[in-house]
């Protein structure tokens, strides 16, 4: 019996190392898919060394915030402190964040709206009633000319709140049987006769809040914002 015990002990291991290496691969790929949105090149997702990417993955499992904050505050758009984004060359030659301020500079692809630490396109999830994800890859900026202009609307307050998509935005193009955005305000509001649940990371936040704040808040190791939805 307890050659048996010693079997089974070793077959759970090895279905755990498979299952585990497999998450890895996922995890992995996804992160260079987010990575791609953001920079519009996969320059940085593919500049990544092998150690850089073992730490990421092991701060996941171990939930250690701070290992993962090391590498990823060097890879996602927009979260790092300017004293980093102005790092000495030899800083950047070795490290993660230095694939992005080498890249950022001029190196290869034009960056845009990366400059101004803005991603290309911010990725989401979308995940309703518990199916298989709706990956939309969307401008942190609304397709829409403003009649004012822009200075007047800073001065105001509003051009942010104008210009930059927003949660409820997202919500309305993705499911415009739940939500509606009113013409006369550009505010997104549930359908009267609907009843539904709506959450990022476990928190409902306004559905004005800007999208590209929400991501880099409240995105997953990944980079990928999800939003969940039940509708049911």
């Amino acid at each position: 019996s307890n050659i048996n015990n010693n079997n089974n002990n070793n077959d759970d291991d090895g279905n755990r190392g498979r299952i585990t290496n497999l998450l890895k691969r996922l995890f992995r790929n996804s992160l260079k898919q987010a990575l791609f949105l953001q920079y519009a090149s996969s320059k940085v997702a593919m500049g990544i060394n092998k150690h850089s990417h073992g730490k990421i993955w092991n701060a996941v499992l171990q939930s250690n915030y701070r290992q993962y904050h090391e590498v990823n505050v060097g890879l996602q758009s927009g979260i790092g402190t300017p004293s980093m984004m102005s790092g000495s060359s030899s800083t950047q030659s070795s490290s993660p964040h230095g694939i992005v301020t080498t890249f950022l500079a001029g190196e290869g692809e034009s960056s845009g709206d990366n400059d101004d630490g803005v991603p290309q396109l911010i990725p989401v999830r979308l995940m309703v009633n518990g199916m298989p994800a709706i990956q939309k890859p969307i401008k942190h900026e609304k397709d829409v000319e403003c009649k004012r202009p822009s200075e007047v609307l800073e001065k105001l307050g509003m051009y942010r709140a104008l210009m930059c998509t927003t949660l409820g935005d997202v919500l309305a193009g993705c499911l415009p049987d739940y939500f509606v955005v009113d013409p006369s305000t550009g505010c997104t509001t549930e359908v009267s006769d609907s009843s539904l649940y709506y959450c990022i990371q476990g928190v409902q936040p306004s559905m004005e809040c800007a999208l590209v704040d929400l991501w880099r808040a409240l995105s997953h190791p990944d980079h990928f914002l999800y939003i969940l939805v039940v509708t049911e």
